[in-house]
């Protein structure tokens, strides 16, 4: 849209015509539509967004609002908030659930986590200088992908099943054989001990 535009003046004058309100609305109902059309909300929330973009003019309340230092601060944070949310919020799922008691809690962790791993990891490594110690670099960050990858492999393959929250494992796979549930309900026998016997791979 940026290379577009530069060439296109008159592209530029439709877009401002745009109310920012209109297209700010539009992408926020975008993102409640049914997760089934995922593929497209993705596009059309990009393609909005970059038309807000475009379309916001200097001394609007639209523009005073998305240049404010505040609100510029939460885009530069945007990348640490997209990679920790799911962390945090996967793992509350796991321990005491997500609820709307626990849910501020749950921002306010995912923000702070957000703002440490912006200042103290990614600044310093986008300005860090890189090509003077490159071999040194390569053996760093090597050695962090071997180390990451691992646990991942062993979470994934050894360790699998094995991770407990009280008696129940947080996640497990089963492919249950020949297994007629309604003739054991019809039956009055105890579906449970059924299970633990029938024949089936985790």
């Amino acid at each position: 849209m940026f290379f577009r535009i530069t060439k296109k003046i008159s592209l530029i004058l439709f877009f401002k015509k745009i109310p920012p309100l209109f297209l700010t609305t539009t992408i926020v109902v975008i993102m409640f539509l049914p997760e089934s059309y995922s593929w497209l909300t993705t596009v059309l929330v990009v393609l909005f967004s970059t038309i807000l973009i475009t379309s916001l003019k200097r001394d609007t309340l639209a523009y005073k609002f998305f240049a404010n230092p505040k609100v510029v601060y939460i885009g530069k944070l945007s990348y640490s908030l997209y990679l920790w949310h799911w962390g945090v919020l996967t793992i509350s799922r796991w321990t005491i659930g997500v609820y709307w008691w626990t849910f501020p809690f749950q921002i306010l962790l995912i923000l702070i986590i957000s703002i440490f791993s912006y200042r103290f990891i990614e600044t310093p490594f986008r300005k860090a200088n890189w090509h003077k110690k490159r071999l040194r670099n390569w053996i760093l960050n090597g050695g962090l992908i071997a180390s990451i990858s691992g646990v991942i492999f062993l979470l994934g393959k050894p360790f699998k099943g094995y991770l407990f929250l009280g008696k129940t494992p947080i996640y497990y796979e089963t492919r249950y054989n020949n297994c007629h549930l309604t003739d054991i309900i019809n039956e009055g026998r105890n579906i449970e001990n059924y299970l633990l016997n029938v024949d089936h791979s985790i």
